[in-house]
């Protein structure tokens, strides 16, 4: 990985050898991870749904409930960042205000999970 100033933006450097492997290795086991989280974020939900009448008289399901929206709303972001970041050339205009942009993403994925916190969390 390395900074490219002109375009507010850090990528693969094209010159190494083996960067077109590192990348893609890096595309997939990112990709693979949250689509392997979402699956078990819809079991979860399943299993919720279909137990429905045990979990309403425990008195912590609310709180339940809003730790599975934290989890959900994670794996979306992470899902369409990941997404976005491997396959912008398909739909973002190749200016350094979309790399810019795609580089704020990433800043706000490490500031996600406490600010879902606070939001569910008052």
């Amino acid at each position: 990985m390395i900074y490219f100033p002109d375009l507010y933006s850090w990528d693969y450097d094209r010159k190494a050898s083996l960067s077109w492997l590192v990348q893609g290795f890096a595309k997939w086991i990112e990709i693979s991870v949250v689509i392997v989280s979402g699956i078990i974020y819809v079991i979860v939900v399943i299993f919720i749904i279909i137990s429905r009448k045990k979990f309403q008289e425990i008195n912590n399901y609310a709180q339940e409930k809003r730790i599975l929206i934290q989890a959900a709303v994670i794996t979306i972001y992470c899902t369409i960042l990941n997404v976005t970041w491997h396959n912008y050339s398909l739909f973002l205009p190749d200016t350094k205000w979309a790399y810019m942009g795609l580089n704020v993403m990433w800043i706000f994925n490490g500031g996600i999970n406490p600010i879902i916190y606070l939001i569910l969390n008052k």
